[in-house]
């Protein structure tokens, strides 16, 4: 049994406590669990773990559900403690890797034990929250709780390190250098709004229409900003460059080009929310930005009135450019390479 409490020490917190120690079985199946093991191939296991469970949650004289939340809160708060303790230790060249490797095992393992301590989710957790319970906040479902621990004990205190090497895998991407673990920068983001989504999966009393903004209240707070910046930043900068020596025809390729790879490239890492804002921010700071100049291009040009990548250009982003007064000046005649 003291080899078992120590296997269990070492994965998930150090405190197995009176009502996590029953028995080898109870306490070996929920080490198993809590390291993401298979252990839903094995079927008896988690019966025998509900049924421990549910013993406790309905002991005589007195239930001892209360004690059971509480020690098992312990712990998932030592496990998650040890798991920053590595990250922390983690270079930076690796933190992405080894964060998304942990927080992937973890994730899955919130959703088992909340089916694991689901008795006592409902015994306990859900008459409180309905009842609205002055202390209802403290008690959560398992599966919430973990997430929480998680966000509050892990996420906060490694966010900006964790923000800073998405943004600069990012960068590197929209310089052609694409990351070889592209899936892991994706996955990273949107774990950011998947320990506020799927946290909210599970019952409490949040009314649904502000489910939206709280499952994306971390993402929109701590990265989307920064992201947002370093990206009008980054457009501002190459809008610059790229205006020099250019026609404005010309000039409307290159930004269209631009725009079809940002929009790929915030659909392959940003949640759906983002794609929108992101390209709005890029019209901006590439066109809205120097629209004297796009017009002065454009009367100086007639021809321009009939290119083909005006028109497919101006259908897509009407948005910019009003054209009345401007298409009926043109009347001067084009010179060979008027830049702008």
């Amino acid at each position: 049994m003291a080899k078992i409490e120590e296997n269990v020490s070492e994965y998930f917190g150090g405190v197995i406590g009176k009502y996590l120690t029953k028995g080898p079985t109870f306490s070996s199946c929920f080490k198993c669990i809590l390291q993401n093991q298979l252990i839903l191939k094995r079927v008896g296991y988690l019966c025998v773990l509900l049924f421990e469970v549910y013993q406790i949650c309905v002991s005589i004289p007195e239930p001892s559900s209360k004690q059971l939340y509480n020690e098992v809160k312990i712990c998932i708060k030592e496990h998650v403690k040890l798991r920053k303790e590595l990250i922390e230790n983690v270079e930076d060249k690796e933190l992405l890797q080894e964060y998304f490797r942990i927080w992937t095992g973890f994730h899955q393992a919130a959703f088992l034990i909340n089916k694991l301590f689901a008795y006592m989710n409902k015994q306990l957790v859900r008459p409180q929250q309905k009842e609205n319970d002055s202390n209802a906040d403290e008690i959560k479902e398992i599966g919430f709780l973990a997430l929480d621990i998680w966000r509050e004990d892990l996420v906060n205190s490694i966010q900006s390190r964790l923000v800073q090497s998405i943004l600069i895998a990012i960068d590197e991407d929209r310089r052609g250098n694409t990351p070889d673990h592209f899936d892991v920068i994706a996955g990273v983001i949107k774990s950011f709004v998947q320990m506020e989504h799927d946290i909210r999966k599970f019952p409490h009393k949040a009314s649904q229409q502000n489910e939206s903004m709280e499952r994306t209240q971390f993402y929109k707070n701590n990265f989307e900003p920064r992201f947002l910046k370093d990206t009008e930043a980054y457009y501002s900068e190459l809008a610059q460059k790229s205006l020099i020596g250019l026609s404005c025809c010309e000039y409307l390729k290159v930004v269209q080009e631009i725009l079809k790879h940002e929009e790929i490239l915030t659909k392959e890492y940003l949640i759906e929310e983002s794609t929108k804002e992101v390209i709005e921010l890029c019209e901006k700071v590439m066109i809205e930005a120097h629209t004297q100049k796009m017009h002065q291009g454009l009367i100086r040009k007639e021809d321009l009135v009939n290119s083909c990548c005006f028109y497919e250009f101006y259908s897509k982003n009407a948005n910019w450019y009003d054209s009345s007064d401007e298409i009926r000046g043109i009347g001067s005649s084009p010179s060979k390479s008027d830049p702008l």
